[in-house]
């Protein structure tokens, strides 16, 4: 790799979150640009889909406006051993022991 250059890592040129003068000039750009009335009209095609269940899009848009309207459900992740009983790990740490971490180094 030449000196100098990283292929990840650091900081990059516009990354992470805007800064707020940008979402800031971003919304008043919208206000302008999309009116109420056109977000009321967005909506209410949204709504249409989601209602008809013969929609192409029907689940996508009820995923969405769920999404808006209650917020997404907190995501819970199942980290189980399959059904079975998981037995405690006991570890007792005797006094003046020494624990060598590079034991798999070699």
């Amino acid at each position: 790799m030449a000196k100098g250059t990283t292929t990840h890592g650091g900081k990059r040129e516009g990354a992470g979150r805007k800064r707020r003068v940008e979402e800031q000039q971003l919304n008043s750009l919208l206000d302008r640009c999309w009116t109420l009335a056109d977000r009321e009209a967005c909506i209410r095609s949204l709504a249409t889909q989601a209602n008809d269940s013969t929609s192409e899009n029907h689940m996508d848009a009820v995923k969405l406006l769920m999404a808006y309207a209650y917020g997404k459900p907190t995501e819970y992740k199942d980290i189980t051993s399959g059904g079975e009983r998981l037995q405690p790990h006991t570890f007792n740490i005797l006094p003046g022991a020494v624990i060598d971490d590079d034991s798999d180094a070699k």
